[in-house]
């Protein structure tokens, strides 16, 4: 039987602080939230594809200013130091934090696999609950005649997208002027707001503004710091408009990138923690600033957001929400969380108190790292702690042992097969 515990998850050591908040987005001691009061109405759920938790200041890193309006928000807000998305690609990672279940229950392991629309997402359960829901991506992967990501959004807009060259984007502007032009001028009661900023994503375009160095890592900070850029601009408009009395926000990746690390430039065929450990920032008006070190998936959005919000959870999330109280998140001490990807590799993976066992399945091997002590994965266990492999092995197995859903196909048409081409994912 599957561990459902998928949500109780641990956040870590806590890492160099940012910018301060007040300085960057304007937040003076005139306008503090006061701790403790109703719950939010609203949600912003912000999701960067293709970042690297280990690249931004809140998390230690100290190579390149890549994220100043980053780390001044997570000042505010609770960061997770552990938190793990369910696939090293967008489409199962995105189709998991929607509808709070693994990829297997979704079965989405390809392009062609597309949602099946009997699975609630969380953009349906709160438009049937009064919300007006919104989102404005900029990635082909979204469109929705391919994917079904759309169930449940009022406005679905893709417009930040291209067709051709798809690496050749540089989207974050324009998701942020959507983003900006909503909350100026909507009325609505509730609202969920969904933004996708894709820039971090390959090819790394160069900026001016944010010019590190011509190697990879140095272009890929430059895009992050591109990101971060416009980001500043719309924590400066949800402090503006007043948001930040009655609205959580969420700050989250899809999952991350190799970089050259364990022989890997990119992502989507491998584990490790570059592809699958990313960032998890949660702001809830109430709640004081935290950092977590308990393990976290990030299949529990969903349902944690929905509790944070006083609405129900729908019977068929498996993802569970992170427990909390009226301070702030108390994740369980020893949580569980899966990942698994079978584009160009078939591997699944389980992480635990401090560890993750890796399951190449198409050559029956066994990686099991200490990504606390190691987080680069230098040094591989499997051979050296018998009763720690045999005991992930266990839990791996209530994973991989549990029913699995056959894929959903859908041919893709002619545009979205010209875009992921450009970007290497098909032939």
């Amino acid at each position: 039987m599957m561990d459902r515990r998928i949500g109780m998850l641990t956040l870590g050591a806590v890492a160099a602080a940012g910018a301060a908040w007040m300085g960057l987005v304007g937040i003076g001691d005139d306008d503090a939230i006061t701790r403790g009061e109703s719950p939010a109405t609203n949600i912003v759920w912000i999701l960067v594809d293709t970042l690297r938790y280990d690249h931004l200041q809140t998390y230690g890193y100290d190579t390149n200013p890549t994220s100043p309006n980053i780390d001044a928000f997570a000042e505010r807000a609770t960061v997770f130091d552990n938190a793990f998305s369910s696939a090293p690609w967008t489409k199962p990672s995105v189709a998991s934090m929607m509808t709070a279940r693994l990829p297997r229950e979704l079965g989405i392991y390809d392009w062609d696999h597309i949602l099946d629309p009997k699975y609630v997402t969380f953009a349906e359960h709160l438009q049937a609950n009064g919300f007006h829901t919104e989102a404005h991506f900029s990635h082909i992967a979204f469109d929705e005649k391919e994917t079904n990501f759309g169930q449940g959004f009022d406005v679905y807009d893709g417009s930040a997208t291209v067709r051709k060259n798809v690496h050749k984007i540089k989207s974050s502007a324009a998701i942020t002027d959507a983003a900006v032009q909503f909350l100026q001028t909507e009325e609505h009661e509730r609202f969920f707001l969904w933004l996708h900023y894709f820039d971090p994503h390959r090819d790394y375009l160069k900026h001016e503004e944010f010019s590190f160095g011509k190697k990879r890592r140095a272009l890929y900070d430059g895009e992050i710091a591109f990101t971060d850029k416009h980001l500043g601009r719309l924590f400066k408009v949800l402090k503006e408009t007043g948001r930040l009395a009655d609205t959580a926000i969420v700050f989250v990746a899809d999952h991350g990138e190799g970089l050259g690390q364990h022989g890997i430039a990119h992502h989507t065929s491998a584990l490790y923690e570059h592809q699958t450990h990313v960032p998890l920032i949660v702001y809830a008006p109430w709640m004081s600033p935290a950092r977590r070190g308990e393990i976290v998936s990030a299949v529990s959005i969903a349902p944690t957001l929905l509790k944070m919000l006083n609405v129900s959870i729908p019977k068929g999330f498996t993802g569970l929400p992170i427990p909390m109280t009226d301070e702030g998140f108390n994740p369980e001490p020893n949580g569980v969380a899966y990942a698994e990807t079978r584009r160009f590799t078939d591997q699944r993976s389980v992480m635990n108190d401090g560890w993750k066992l890796i399951h190449n399945v198409e050559k029956d091997t066994f990686e099991l790292y200490n990504f606390v002590d190691d987080p680069e994965e230098s040094k591989d266990w499997s051979a050296h702690d018998a009763a720690r492999l045999a005991s992930m092995k266990l839990l791996l197995a209530g994973y991989t042992e549990a029913p699995q859903t056959e894929p959903k196909l859908k041919p893709l048409n002619e545009d979205m097969k010209a875009g992921l081409k450009s970007l290497g994912y098909i032939q």
